[in-house]
């Protein structure tokens, strides 16, 4: 399906004033800005300088806050230890205005924590010079889990949910399974951006992948975008998904809904300054078109310009709803080719 410009247009104003609960993964994200501006007498290393600190919320817990600068309201069901870095991250998204009453404590837990250390001075940005990554080592307590899947089945008066699984453990088998039921239950879509296998998310309305978790599930190469988009409808099929989404990185997107052929839509020319919050910024704007009831086609073509505008900025960034409006009126002419046109392998697609 071709989509104009002004189809976007149109169609952008209907991403606000969504209900969205997010299922996701809690981490807090932490930069360490400094310099390394002389090498240490004990190797031949830099010493670094620690100069300031800004946190933020990352994982699972960075598309609520995407969804709220969006102009949508978000509720985040989740677990976080009761340490320091859990209460950081719950006063992140308090102030951005998400409701956690669904954010169980886990006693004695280490809530995940990122911290990357960024060097300035020597480039034209800060660049990162090495991460450390403070992590759980044990499963959730059965008692937090039950507590999750049983937040998931109280939800009411939303439009959509939104399981962001980043692999640390949120989206057990009883949370995933709540989270199908109530989103059944309520008629609304259920979306899902897993860094995990692909197998719990059966009958989900949206699974969102890049090309090697799509290769590691379906167990085949898929080098080009041809191949991808021929491999679109088996990915569908096993998972009994209404709509899939694979992210190709700087060759774009490819997507496939319940009756149409697989698409496919370029990245467009953009200077990539940091990945980091792209596949959660594609996700949060696919899950609120989705809510709003736009086609998969204006929904994909929206979440592909979000995610354009995400690697122009360093970290998590939410992309807002100026930043999108702009991103459409700035964007390649290319965008709006009809699909068969537009498959950098050559030939029509559909």
């Amino acid at each position: 399906m071709n989509v104009s410009r002004q189809d976007l247009r149109d169609a952008l104003p209907r991403l606000r004033g969504q209900r969205v609960a997010v299922v996701g993964d809690l981490l807090l994200d932490e930069y360490i800005y400094g310099s390394g501006s002389r090498l240490s007498r004990e190797a031949f290393l830099p010493v670094f300088e620690p100069v300031r600190t800004v946190t933020q919320p990352g994982g699972g817990a960075f598309p609520p806050l995407a969804i709220r600068v969006m102009g949508s309201d978000a509720s985040l069901i989740g677990c976080a230890g009761d340490d320091a870095t859990a209460a950081v991250l719950r006063g992140h998204l308090r102030d951005a205005g998400v409701n956690i009453a669904g954010v169980v404590a886990a006693p004695g837990r280490t809530t995940t924590r990122k911290t990357r250390y960024m060097a300035e001075g020597f480039f034209r940005f800060p660049q990162q010079v090495f991460r450390v990554d403070h992590l759980p080592r044990d499963p959730f307590p059965a008692a937090q889990d039950r507590q999750m899947a049983e937040a998931v089945r109280a939800v009411r008066d939303v439009d959509a949910f939104l399981v962001s699984d980043y692999g640390q453990g949120t989206a057990s088998t009883a949370v995933v399974e709540a989270v199908r039921e109530t989103a059944r239950r309520l008629g609304i879509p259920a979306t899902v951006d897993s860094q995990r296998s692909l197998d719990p998310y059966h009958r989900f309305a949206l699974v969102r992948n890049n090309r090697a978790e799509a290769v590691a599930y379906l167990g085949v190469p898929l080098p080009t975008v041809r191949d991808v988009l021929d491999a679109l409808p088996r990915l569908q099929t096993r998972l009994d998904a209404a709509n899939v989404v694979v992210s190709l990185g700087a060759d774009g997107l490819a997507y496939k809904g319940e009756s149409d052929a697989p698409q496919y839509i370029p990245a467009g020319q953009v200077d990539v300054f940091d990945v980091t919050g792209a596949g959660d910024t594609l996700i949060v704007v696919l899950t609120l078109a989705l809510a709003a009831g736009l086609s998969l086609d204006v929904a994909a073509r929206l979440g592909n310009l979000a995610a354009g505008v995400a690697v122009r900025r360093l970290g998590n960034v939410a992309v807002g709803y100026d930043d999108l409006h702009a991103a459409i009126e700035e964007a390649d002419d290319a965008l709006f080719v009809p699909p068969a046109q537009s498959t950098p392998d050559g030939g029509s697609h559909g």
